[in-house]
């Protein structure tokens, strides 16, 4: 995965977790991933993603999958 996707899809589930006020815990819950892979996402720790969870996240998020990895689909 591209450095710049892996960074926008981290920045997207954390900009949703900090605008909705939610736990890593709570986000997890709120986008069916489990909690290791959301943190690790959050934390910008995951080297790489499976397409299956992109198209899962862009599904929680109700947004195309282009989106996700390369628009700040969150920002303020």
């Amino acid at each position: 995965m591209n450095k710049d996707m892996k960074y926008k899809i981290s920045e997207n589930v954390r900009n949703y977790r900090e605008r909705n006020n939610l736990s890593i815990r709570e986000t997890s819950r709120k986008i069916k991933l489990n909690y290791k892979t959301t943190n690790q996402l959050v934390n910008m720790q995951v080297n790489t993603t499976r397409l299956e969870t992109v198209y899962n996240l862009a599904k929680s998020f109700n947004v195309t999958m282009d989106d996700l990895l390369f628009k700040n689909i969150f920002a303020s």
